[in-house]
């Protein structure tokens, strides 16, 4: 039987509001909750020079031992779409986990707009890693 593994990420992102801080200084949190605008364009990640899309890699461990899940990431965006920080919401496997932190932080970005222009921002990633059996026709 013929067993190929499929990797699809699924990435979107869930994003209703962006953090403009304007100067990019840190704000307490009272501050923040009152800084929060619509955005115009959510961050997304831009595509490679060939014009495909970048994914993340299958950790070799992970597939050996037929790990797969959804990873939840919560990021930070600078204006100029620099990743500032990422935070594991939801864990998969520790190694998918690492991956999928590693797929986000070396992306591409372009940066959250709102009516005013490039805004920082806070938005969750999920980064789906599935394994996939074609050998069956199913």
């Amino acid at each position: 039987m013929c067993t190929r593994l499929l990797l699809f990420c699924l990435l979107f992102v869930m994003v209703g509001s962006a953090l403009a801080t304007g100067n990019g200084s840190q704000t307490s949190s009272s501050e923040r909750a009152e800084a929060f605008l619509a955005l115009v364009q959510q961050p997304v990640i831009q595509a490679l020079a060939d014009g495909s899309m970048p994914q993340p890699s299958y950790p070799e461990s992970a597939l050996r031992e037929g790990h797969s899940g959804l990873v939840l990431l919560k990021v930070q965006l600078d204006s100029s779409g620099l990743v500032q920080q990422i935070e594991l919401v939801q864990s998969a496997h520790e190694d998918l986990d690492q991956a999928a932190m590693d797929y986000v932080r070396n992306s591409k970005w372009s940066p959250g707009l709102s009516e005013s222009g490039p805004v920082n921002c806070e938005f969750i990633v999920p980064v789906r890693f599935v394994l996939k059996d074609h050998g069956s026709g199913v």
